[in-house]
């Protein structure tokens, strides 16, 4: 992966950045530098490269929660869009790169506000992954950081790592703790995975622990029965269970009797309430003949109804033709004919002479239209030239007032280089100084920097020497600690191996194989009592079911003879209905109801039928009507009894399936017994044993297990206590050798620090004699030996002031030469400028003249108030009125000429109406005098009058007079036929007496026989009870115990795991992996360091979190890495940094770095050695970035990224080649 641009948009303070890498000069510069002052945005730079990227930064991705106020917006702290620029609506960050696959790709991130307005509110942002070679988008918004990972092989940590170096934390891992460098591990390496495991195992062993407590407090609260109480329990249940049988049986035969007698006097009573509502109905029947017999007449007379409505409604027709016809012949259209044509001749000369006018009227319209036309042609004009004017007025001020600026900026810039040369004057021995001021900063420096070094050396030196005093203190007590550690570990060995001659002895594989065979016996002992149990309830199940099966016999048997009763009364219905319909058939109402309008009559050959109904006589339907009610009755009882008949065998089948499924069940109970006590027949060791005798066995065999396993725990807790004493005398060993070797170091370091003083002290006199070849002032030198650094910080402003003032005389003698050809520039353009405006005034003049004669030409054709459209438009209104008005007269004449003609119409229509109607009112007073002959025969009172008020009779009111009617006849047959079925029926239930007791007497008996089952029901409940109580309670305490011994395993394996492993931190495990990812870090940060430094070679103490130094030069001997340099330092932590980078890129071919901090603090010694450090680096095929704002940076390293602060709180990007 290799970046190719970096292009940055309103980011930070930077407000536009292009840093091109495959342009001069960074194309060819291996290794550049981004400097800049503090603050300036060297770090946005990095920002810019995740942004685009990974779409989030290193330095927000910590605080997820709080939020801050941006503009307007509430967005986390850790939002990217708060690098946004303040008062800009966009900003972007895109980066060209190249990919693993060899493609180039550009990666953009953008982020605007709504309608691209800074008031706007922030948007989502885009990120966007396209492929440079056919510009396509692969990938954007979520789904593009998945794409980045892919085409560049590294996730956002990765990266972070690999390319972004953290050479400033390496510098501190070197000096830290143990401890301290396990967390810093953890930390840069993103592997605090491992603290998270421990911290679960510990949990883990916290919670199975408790876990085993409660199930250990649970299992004492199960209580058994003994053997006696147990065999004494059965045989209770047993004998209190038939006792409940015998019980029940006899309760069944006198519910029974009971029933029996509760249905005979049923039966009786509905036979006299049977017979006095056939007394009731033959009475209301008598009583209300008159009543039935008017409303038969009045039933008559609603057949004739029709006609009757029909000649009133025709008489009244009549009447209202008549009246219409005179009313026709009454009105005279001659008077509206005349006065319609004189109004329409009118009209017309009106539109003659309208027509004549407007073509007079079209000459000087034309005229007028071009007039008008001049005139806006010179108002345009006028326009145009007074714009102009008004446009060469204000240029004309403004080059006066910039030739005033001019004049007066031009005297101040000369009187500004006029002081300038007189202060370069007063200054001039800075001359020689400021010109080698780069070598002389650099002695200064060094002398600063070795007088430091030396008093850092005798610090150190006292230091190393009182160290190695305290050392060989140390060493003596811990010399006795191993003798003392070397006895208990042989006293422990001993122990271990009396444990194992103990564990030995206890055959774990025979305990657990008769343990298993004596769960299988009481698993199949259980199994049988179970089944006895079930056959117990089965049997009486099956009693309960033989006695619903007789009791639906009897109904059965009731059932069939009203389903036979039922039968003979729908056979009745159905031959009187059968017959009455075949009567009706033959009725003349039937050929009336197949009358059609405008079809031939079969009898008498006529089209009109007045007399035809849609409908049968109402007499023969009422009848048809009862018939059908009585059938549909008859079959509905029928039904009935049918459905009836159908539940019953339907429930006997049910209570006879569910019977004979009981007796098949009682028999596979049966079987399964004799199937369970031939399985524990196998079992021959157990032959005889009841289930009490298996489960104390079975607990002796728990006893055996529990004693095997504590002697195996403590025989583990043997071997972690031997382990931890090894583990202790190791560590004390490790001690010993080293403050050994840390002496020797020590001895060592002492001798370095003594030559280095002396070396130290000869190169300071050495560059005080070079630095006063340019600068001898020895009031200053004076300065210089007390306070080094007031002196050169003096020193320096006074040569960058004269740096400075000589420079700025330069660009003001300049700005002179500018100032004077800008002043004549000026002077030329406003003699242009009012040449112009005299041209201008004369155009204004002529124009206006013109424009005048032309409004006075139009004046005289059309006043100026009226536009030429307004008055053609005014015509051709008054022309259209005048056509309207003759189209109106003539529309009135149409209508009055074709009312005459309607008026002719209309009466011969109403003639052919009136003897339509004459001829209708005949047939209907014909048809009504034939059918009143007809009902005199059967109503002699029946006559005009009478029908009349029979009509004025509410049909409602005679409909439910005849329905009560003819309910009251069904009624009287109905309970004719119900009466007889009643004695029929008691008669049969008196031949089936089953019992010659009372009622009372039943009642007395049931509730003895009830009262002795409820107490015997009770007992048997409280002893079965007991019984399934103490088998469940079997039951369960094996499988507790099952799920204790289980629980007991986990147990010890997560109690060995936390002993290992697991804390409340984390820490030890943490400590363990950390101890492996340093090993691997060093392999990598080793491979570095020899292209570095051939010197050096980093190892790991032990088994520890120590490192130390490997010094070839000195025979390979092992240093503490607290003796190394300030250079040295850098040069193995920038090892470290890049090992890191090596471990987390996947084996990714990384093409660009970038090195952020850790100069600052350098002196120009380590500096120097550091820079060589990365020369190196760069000579490896990579383009390093060094991100600094150290100032010998800029001298070593040519190719710079200049990062540089602008008035108004933004910067500028330039980039500067050798």
């Amino acid at each position: 992966m290799k970046l190719l641009k970096i292009t940055i948009t309103n980011l930070a303070s930077i407000t536009h950045a292009d840093i091109d890498f495959e342009k001069a000069p960074l194309e060819q510069a291996g290794l550049f530098a981004i400097t800049g002052d503090t603050g300036a945005g060297k770090s946005t730079l990095l920002d810019a490269i995740c942004l685009a990227l990974y779409a989030k930064t290193a330095r927000l991705k910590n605080d997820l929660k709080n939020t801050v106020s941006f503009n307007g917006d509430d967005i986390k702290l850790n939002d990217p869009r708060n690098l946004l620029r303040r008062g800009c609506a966009l900003g972007s960050a895109e980066v060209t790169f190249l990919g693993q696959d060899g493609e180039c790709y550009l990666a953009k991130w953008s982020v605007a506000r709504a309608r691209k307005k800074v008031s706007g509110k922030l948007k989502t942002p885009e990120h966007e992954i396209i492929r440079l070679s056919d510009e396509t988008l692969l990938a954007h918004k979520s789904a593009a950081v998945k794409t980045v990972e892919q085409l560049i092989g590294l996730s956002f940590e990765q990266f972070t790592r690999t390319v972004l170096l953290a050479q400033h934390e390496f510098a501190a891992f070197l000096k830290a703790s143990s401890d301290e460098r396990a967390q810093l591990l953890e930390c840069l390496t993103a592997t605090d995975k491992f603290s998270r495991i421990g911290q679960l195992i510990f949990e883990k062993h916290k919670e199975k622990k408790a876990e085993l407590e409660r199930l250990k407090d649970s299992l004492s609260t199960y209580v058994l029965l003994t053997d006696e109480q147990l065999e004494q329990l059965t045989l209770d249940a047993h004998t209190h269970k038939q006792k409940l049988d015998e019980l029940r049986a006899q309760q069944a035969q006198h519910k029974s009797s009971l029933q029996w007698l509760t249905e005979s006097g049923q039966l009786r009573i509905q036979l006299v309430q049977t017979e006095q509502a056939v007394q009731e109905t033959e009475a209301k029947l008598t009583e209300k003949a008159h009543v039935f017999n008017e409303a038969k007449q009045a039933q008559a007379a609603f057949e004739i109804a029709d006609n009757r409505q029909q000649w009133t409604v025709t008489k009244n027709n009549l009447g209202a033709l008549e009246l219409k016809q005179s009313e026709l012949k009454t009105k005279d259209f001659a008077a509206q004919i005349q006065q319609a044509q004189d109004a329409s001749t009118k009209a017309s000369d009106a539109l003659q002479q309208t027509e004549v006018y407007l073509s007079q009227q079209q000459k000087v319209l034309v005229e007028v239209r071009q007039l008008d036309t001049k005139i806006a042609n010179a108002d345009s004009v006028l326009q145009q030239v007074s714009k102009q004017h008004s446009e060469l007025e204000q240029q004309q001020t403004k080059l006066a007032v910039e030739q005033q600026n001019t004049s007066a900026h031009l005297q101040q810039v000369q009187q500004q280089s006029n002081e300038l040369e007189s202060l370069l004057t007063a200054n001039n021995s800075l001359q020689n100084t400021t010109e080698n001021w780069s070598h002389l900063k650099g002695l200064l420096d060094e002398i600063i920097d070795k007088q430091s070094q030396s008093q850092h050396s005798n610090v150190a030196l006292q230091n190393a020497q009182k160290q190695h005093q305290e050392n060989t203190q140390q060493a003596e007590p811990l010399k006795s600690e191993l003798s003392q550690l070397q006895s208990q570990l042989t006293s422990r060995e001993s122990s271990i191996e009396a444990l194992q001659q103990q564990v030995e002895q206890l055959n774990i594989d025979d305990l657990q194989t008769t343990t298993q065979r004596l769960q299988q016996v009481i698993a199949l002992m259980q199994q049988i009592s179970d089944a006895n149990s079930e056959q117990l309830q089965h049997q009486s199940l099956m009693a309960s079911h033989f006695q619903k099966k007789q009791a639906i016999e009897v109904q059965m048997t009731d059932t069939e003879q009203q389903k036979e009763l039922s039968k003979q009364r729908v056979n009745v219905t159905r031959d009187s209905l059968t017959q009455l319909q075949l009567r009706a058939s033959e009725s003349i109402s039937a050929l009336r109801a197949e009358l059609k309008p405008g079809h031939e009559c079969m009898v008498c050959g006529s089209k009109e039928h007045p007399y035809a109904v849609d409908h049968i006589d109402s007499h023969w339907a009422n009848l048809l009507n009862d018939f059908s009610m009585q059938h549909q009755q008859a079959e509905q009882a029928y039904e009935q009894a049918l459905q009836r008949s159908r539940l019953h065998l339907a429930e006997f089948e049910k209570v006879n399936a569910k019977f004979q499924e009981g007796k098949l069940q009682n028999q596979r109970l049966v079987n399964k017994i004799a199937e369970l006590q031939g399985l524990i027949e196998q079992f021959s060791e157990y032959q005889g044993w009841s289930l009490q005798q298996c489960l104390d066995h079975q607990q002796t065999l728990v006893q055996q297990q529990q004693h095997h396993t504590a002697i195996q725990s403590q025989l583990q807790k043997a071997w972690q206590s031997q382990q931890a004493q090894q583990k202790l005398f190791e560590q004390k060993q490790a001690q010993l050798n080293a403050i050994t070797q840390q002496a020797v170091e020590l001895a060592h370091q002492v001798e370095q620090l003594q030559s280095s003083l002396t070396q130290l002290s000869q190169e300071v006199i050495r560059a005080q004699e070079q630095a006063r070849d340019y600068y001898s002032d020895e009031t200053w030198w004076t300065q210089f030996e007390h306070a080094p650094q007031d002196a050169l910080r003096s020193l320096t402003t006074a040569v960058n002031n004269f740096k400075n003032n000589k420079e700025k005389l330069v660009q003001l003698q300049q700005s002179q030469q500018t100032l004077t050809l800008q002043q004549s520039h000026l002077q030329e353009a406003a003699v242009n400028v009012t040449q112009q405006l005299k041209d201008i005034n004369t155009t204004v003049d002529n124009t206006r003249l013109e424009k005048q004669r032309f409004e006075q030409a139009r004046l005289e054709c059309l006043p100026q108030e009226i536009s030429a459209d307004e008055w053609q438009e005014k015509c051709q209104a008054q022309l259209k009125a005048r056509q309207h008005d003759l189209d109106t007269c003539a529309e009135q004449l149409k209508q009055i000429l074709q009312a005459e003609k309607d008026k002719e119409k209309d009466l011969n229509y109403l003639v052919e109406q009136i003897e339509i109607l004459l001829t209708q009112k005949a047939a209907l007073e014909a048809r009504f005098e034939q059918w009143l002959n007809e009902k005199s025969q059967t109503f002699a009172d029946l006559n005009e009058e009478r029908v009349s008020y029979l009509l004025t009779l509410s049909k409602v009111d005679i409909e439910q007079t005849l329905t009560e009617f003819k309910q009251l006849s069904h009624g009287k047959v109905e309970l004719s036929g119900k009466l007889s079925h009643l004695k029929e029926t008691l008669n049969i239930h008196l031949e089936k007496a089953l019992t010659e007791l009372s009622e009372q007497q039943i009642n007395e008996q049931l509730v003895i026989l009830e009262s002795q089952f409820q107490q015997t029901q009770q007992y048997w409940l409280s002893v079965n009870t007991q019984l399934e109580q103490h088998h469940k309670n079997v039951e369960k305490l094996a499988t507790e115990q099952q799920k204790l011994n289980m629980l007991q395993a986990k147990y010890e394996h997560w109690h060995l795991l936390d002993k290992l492993l697991g804390d409340a931190t984390g820490k030890k495990l943490r400590n363990i992996a950390q101890t492996q990812t340093l090993k691997i870090l060093l392999q990598y940060a080793n491979q570095h360091l020899a292209s570095l430094s051939k010197r050096y070679r980093l190892t790991v103490i032990g088994h520890s979190l120590n490192i130390a130094i490997i010094d070839k030069d000195m025979a390979d001997e092992q240093r503490s890495v607290n003796t190394l340099s300030g250079g040295e330092s850098f040069l193995v932590s920038l090892a470290l940094a890049l090992g890191l980078a090596s471990l987390s890129s996947n084996k990714v071919n990384i093409g660009s770095l970038f090195i952020d901090e850790g100069f600052g603090t350098l002196d120009p010694e380590t500096l120097s050695v550091a820079l060589d450090a990365l020369d190196a680096l760069q000579a490896q095929g990579r383009k390093v970035g060094v991100i600094s704002h150290v100032s010998e940076m800029s001298e070593r390293v040519a190719t710079q990224v200049q990062v540089k602060k602008q008035p108004g709180g933004y910067s500028n990007v330039l980039i500067k080649g050798a």
